[in-house]
């Protein structure tokens, strides 16, 4: 009887937590039609892959541009800009393919077909998450009754750790390509490792054969879905043919063979198609990446030892960040991955959001409590299992940490592992400490419920507003339900008199300021305003990207201020870094509407008399930086020019063709502002090695938009240039940077350019 109710209590409990990732894919609609499902920010790769496999052939039915053939290098992104090419596919012999594992692909394949209709990576991306959650709770229910006998409540915890924690949940925030793969990956992952479980804890005989022909079926399917997992795969496939080995059976070898022989079959398989289409069995085609930074070029610094170090405190350490709206949490803001895009391979590069595991999924750190079973001798079987489960779970991280590039989604590799890892140390600890079992299941409860906490306004926010995007109203309700917990303005309640200008006849600003003075993408701002309105007024506050384009448009009204007062413009700023990001600024341009006819603008008037124009100029406002200054990529300077700017780092890259010779240059600056003061002229200066100059141009930072006089004392500032070269002939030039006014103590070339 109490088994049958623990599986029914179970049940439920996985039924619950599937039931929050669905309404957290779907942004609360509740709705699973394939229309709803894809939203702004997925992808439909693997359909066009399977409609590939559906017409004969491993290439996509995408045809590269013809141009893109003739470049002396198509991956290199300088010299393919022009060009629009596919990004994030694989480029070989004039055709497109998909570096990502075939198994998706094939698994819907069918269903396609019958349906007519392409299904979106967002739908893979909700059943592989689906399928982790509910493999690992098959395992964690299996090991708890072959471990345990006990232990409900640390079951529990770890199940609903493992669905909601912060790794799946962002998974289905924003559901590409890429989610698509590694949730389906840790789908297949996890059901091997079930099926593996089952068939340990069964008596040997055809039953336990089937199981564990399945582990290995499942784990084949993993790696055809994530190369990546290999790793762990081979780990898991290693420890349970041990397992297998020692069940009582007239072949003691007899397991083992049947779970071997599909992830052998699946290897060749996979080698087959690999050859087939790179003519290696080795080649995934993943060097072959178009994307914005020169993989092939530098594929032997992708994944390197030298990178584990950093990556480890990235994945696993890397703070939260609290904010004091709904939801509370944040990220670190994250580089744009082409941030250096001319100085080679960097030792590390943070280029989506990242929270390390332990602080967004606190669950997973009681894995670390597993340390102290070794020393208790009745815990030694525990402990081998805690530590072979927990090397595998390194495994399965390793191809992560190696690498150069550092997201939140690649902690799904090795989350669910480690969630079982921390469940195996918390079943040691209940049978260690048997008088501390309150505390243990009070411990395992408090961190299982911080966990699913912290996921759920991880996914609600996801990395481009995902609520806030898809389904605009609930977000509303729950920003009015939940309101900001403090305020973010620390500064003066009254503006100071910076600004002085009268719209129409009855509006006067006499001051207008930000707090905070600078920001991260997604956090909430005020514009602070001092001004009198005795009729009202409707504010209607733009802000611009350094190109021009505008980032945000919206009119406040604001009630009747007979006498100076303050006013409070309290908005979001745009949560996509990949348009406007750190360190960076908006321009800022104010504008009244008449209150009597709102699709009128009031002309504004200057205490001279004189017109701005519709809209009046603001400070810009700041986005700020948490990364290492200069970027990691940048070649470092240390160049001052008098007492009020230091170059710190610059990057240059050569851009397009102009017959043999580069087109023009690209130039990103990195300064601090050590003092304020005028605005300056800047120059940069193209020599040859006879000391002529051959290009060059003048002009200030941020196209004048962003002038020196405004910058602030410390404030870290990257500056974008491009200079068009001509025809030049082979050598080597060195690009010169001045500053009117400022003298330079220091080697004023920043660059060396080479023609060959």
């Amino acid at each position: 009887m109490r088994g049958r109710l623990e599986s029914v209590g179970g049940g439920l409990l996985v039924a619950l937590v599937l039931g929050v990732q669905v309404w957290i894919a779907t942004a609360g609609t509740w709705s699973l039609a394939i229309d709803d499902l894809p939203f702004v920010y997925t992808t439909e790769i693997y359909a066009r892959q399977a409609e590939a496999f559906a017409s004969g052939q491993a290439h996509l039915r995408i045809a590269p541009p013809p141009e893109l053939a003739r470049l002396p290098d198509p991956y290199d992104p300088a010299a393919r800009a022009p060009l629009p090419v596919a990004s994030d596919l694989s480029y070989f012999n004039g055709r497109y393919w998909l570096y990502f594992g075939p198994v998706p692909a094939l698994a819907i394949l069918i269903p396609q077909l019958l349906l007519g209709r392409a299904i979106p990576d967002s739908a893979i991306t909700l059943a592989g998450v689906m399928t982790a959650t509910i493999g690992g709770a098959w395992t964690i229910v299996g090991l708890r009754r072959a471990l345990l006998g006990d232990g409900m409540l640390v079951a529990g915890a770890a199940i609903v750790a493992l669905g909601l924690g912060t790794p799946l949940l962002f998974l289905l925030s924003s559901p590409a390509i890429h989610e698509a793969a590694t949730a389906a990956g840790q789908g297949c992952l996890m059901a091997g490792l079930a099926a593996a479980v089952a068939a340990w804890r069964r008596p040997a005989g055809r039953g336990s054969a089937r199981l564990w022909f399945l582990a290995g079926l499942a784990w084949a399917l993993a790696i055809g879905s994530r190369s990546a997992l290999a790793p762990a795969v081979g780990g898991l496939a290693l420890a349970f043919a041990v397992l297998a080995s020692r069940q009582r059976t007239t072949n003691r070898w007899q397991p083992a063979l049947v779970l071997a022989a599909p992830l052998l079959a699946g290897a060749l398989l996979l080698g087959v198609y690999n050859a087939a289409r790179f003519g290696s069995p080795l080649e995934f085609g993943h060097r072959y990446q178009l994307t914005s930074y020169h993989l092939l070029r530098d594929y032997a610094g992708f994944a390197t030892i030298g990178h584990i170090a950093p990556n480890v405190v990235h994945f696993f350490l890397r703070p939260l960040r609290l904010t004091p709206e709904l939801p509370f949490v944040g990220w670190t803001p994250y580089e744009r991955w082409n941030a250096t895009f001319c100085a080679g391979a960097p030792d590390e590069l943070i280029f989506g959001p990242i929270v390390g595991l332990f602080p967004a999924a606190p669950f997973t750190a009681l894995a670390l409590a597993g340390v102290v079973l070794p020393f208790r001798p009745p815990q030694r079987r525990l402990a081998v299992l805690w530590a072979g489960l927990l090397a595998i779970m390194a495994l399965a991280a390793l191809p992560v940490v190696m690498q150069r590039w550092v997201t939140l989604r690649y902690e799904a590799d090795f989350f669910p592992l480690a969630i079982i890892v921390a469940f195996i140390a918390l079943a040691g600890l209940l049978q260690a400490f048997p008088r501390w079992r309150a505390p243990i299941n009070g411990i395992a409860a408090t961190a299982a419920a911080a966990t699913a906490l912290l996921g759920i306004l991880f996914g609600i926010s996801g990395a481009f507003g995902h609520f806030e995007r898809h389904n605009p109203g609930l977000w509303e309700s729950l920003e009015a339900r939940f309101p900001p917990i403090s305020s973010t303005i620390g500064e003066a309640t009254r503006a100071e008199p910076t600004l002085r200008v009268r719209f129409g006849e009855r509006i006067e600003v006499t001051g207008a300021r930000f707090a905070p003075a600078s920001a991260y993408p997604g956090d909430h701002v005020s514009l602070l305003l001092w001004l009198r309105a005795p009729e009202g007024a409707i504010a209607r506050l733009r802000l611009r990207e350094r190109s021009g384009g505008i980032a945000f448009d919206e009119a406040v009204v604001i009630p009747p201020i007979a006498e100076l007062g303050e006013a409070r413009l309290r908005f979001r700023l745009p949560a996509d870094p990949w348009r406007a990001r750190p360190p960076d600024y908006l321009t800022a341009e104010l504008a009244m509407l008449d209150p009597h006819d709102p699709g009128r603008l009031l002309p504004p008037r200057d205490p001279t008399g004189g017109s701005p124009g519709d809209w009046v100029l603001l400070e810009p406002l700041r986005l700020a930086w948490p990364f290492p200054w200069p970027p990691t990529g940048a070649e470092r300077r240390d160049l001052t020019f008098g007492n009020q700017l230091r170059l710190d780092g610059s990057c240059v890259a050569k851009v397009g063709l102009n017959g043999q010779s580069p087109a023009a240059l690209r130039i990103l600056l990195y300064w601090t502002a050590l003092a304020p003061g005028p605005d300056r002229t800047l120059r940069l200066e193209l020599i040859d090695s006879a000391g002529r100059p051959v290009a060059g141009l003048a002009g200030e930072p941020g196209d004048g938009l962003y002038r020196t006089g405004l910058w602030r004392t410390g404030e870290r500032i990257e500056d974008d240039w491009e200079l068009g070269l001509p025809p030049l002939p082979p050598g080597d030039y060195r690009l010169r940077l001045t500053v009117d006014g400022l003298p330079a103590q220091g080697e004023p070339t920043i660059a060396t350019v080479r023609v060959p």
